[in-house]
């Protein structure tokens, strides 16, 4: 692991490698390059499967992925594998699409994006306790090169320009469990952009939005019209999923 620590305002910002980190920024390049290349064959997205060993490798072995230079993914309407290359600074690796079928629907892996935010709940939890005993918030924002940027922010809110990244968090105090309306906006941005997953932590809980293939365009419209009448995020969304994970 490594980090970089400066100053800016007299506030602390910290730019960190994590198992977190490293397994998000692959697991982001890997499906959203596959989007690409469903799009680029005109498929059906959700005929897409993958091998359990691969939601492993993911969690735990990301660096072996990167070694091997492939991610394999199936579908049974190819005729012969076609590719496309993903590299994001230190991060390069081959998106494979190859004739045949896989253990699990390629919906498991979008999902899997809040798992993987998961392998840093020690860091965000600390920095959530913070939170609770004097409200100042920190965000978390999980790059495209395999680092996490924490931002500390001001006391209940956390003010920061939009960044394009893979997955974002930010804290709130104990028994704030939940995704607030800006938090709800902000984490539609970041997932129609192609970020896969937005939480927010307490010291015991995570709740998140996390996206599964595309936004479509039917979702945006009513969580926008959720957002304007103060109604919750709705249930039943095809392309998101709303949830709340204790710890």
């Amino acid at each position: 692991m490594f980090s970089g620590l400066w100053a800016m305002g007299g506030k602390e910002q910290k730019l960190l490698r994590t198992r977190a980190s490293l397994s998000l920024a692959v697991l982001y390049g890997a499906l959203t390059t596959l989007e690409f290349l469903v799009e680029d064959e005109g498929l059906d997205w959700e005929r897409v499967t993958f091998s359990w060993s691969l939601k492993d490798e993911f969690l735990y072995y990301p660096e072996r992925l990167l070694e091997s230079g492939r991610v394999v993914f199936y579908h049974s309407d190819v005729g012969d594998d076609v590719y496309r290359r993903y590299e994001s600074g230190s991060i390069s690796f081959d998106v494979v699409l190859r004739p045949g079928f896989g253990d699990s629907s390629i919906r498991n892996l979008y999902r899997a994006s809040i798992d993987l935010l998961m392998l840093d709940k020690e860091l965000f939890r600390r920095r959530a306790v913070e939170t609770s005993l004097g409200g100042i918030e920190y965000m978390f924002i999980y790059l495209e090169t395999g680092e996490v940027a924490l931002f500390e922010g001001e006391k209940y809110r956390v003010r920061l320009p939009f960044v394009s990244s893979a997955a974002n968090l930010h804290t709130h105090p104990e028994k704030a469990c939940g995704l607030s309306k800006p938090d709800v906006e902000s984490a539609l941005d970041l997932l129609v952009e192609g970020g896969l997953v937005a939480a927010s932590a307490t010291p015991s809980c995570v709740a998140y939005l996390v996206r599964v293939y595309m936004v479509s365009e039917d979702d945006y419209t009513r969580i926008k019209e959720a957002l304007y009448y103060n109604r919750p995020v709705p249930a039943s969304l095809k392309s998101l999923e709303y949830g709340v994970l204790g710890y």
